[in-house]
């Protein structure tokens, strides 16, 4: 769920943790690196692909892995795509990053 979130993160997330709000789908959840609260809405389009509400204790993500061998599946992609440059999962937050700024976003969204 690309939307610049760590792996850790990513990994940990639970149903309850992602809210459906009049204002628009949001999570909200404790950052596994810092402990700190984070606030941040995502796409309608992010939500829908999340599927159907699960109980508010399963992961969102179940089974989902990390390691040099994910990383080298990303980086077949990238070749397919045409893209030589290296890239990891950790490099994806780099581009959300810069793609919010580059799309008017302020930096203390980023």
């Amino acid at each position: 769920m690309p939307n610049g979130l760590r792996w850790s993160d990513i990994n940990k997330l639970t149903w309850v943790e992602i809210r459906d709000e009049e204002e628009g789908p949001r999570l909200i959840f404790k950052q596994k690196k810092t402990s700190g609260q984070e606030y941040q809405y995502i796409s309608n389009q992010a939500r829908q692909l999340l599927g159907k509400r699960k109980r508010e204790s399963d992961l969102v993500f179940k089974g989902l892995k990390y390691g040099a061998h994910f990383n080298a599946e990303i980086l077949r992609w990238c070749m397919r795509a045409g893209i030589t440059k290296h890239i990891t999962f950790h490099s994806a937050r780099h581009t959300h990053a810069v793609l919010l700024l580059e799309y008017g976003a302020d930096i203390y969204t980023v």
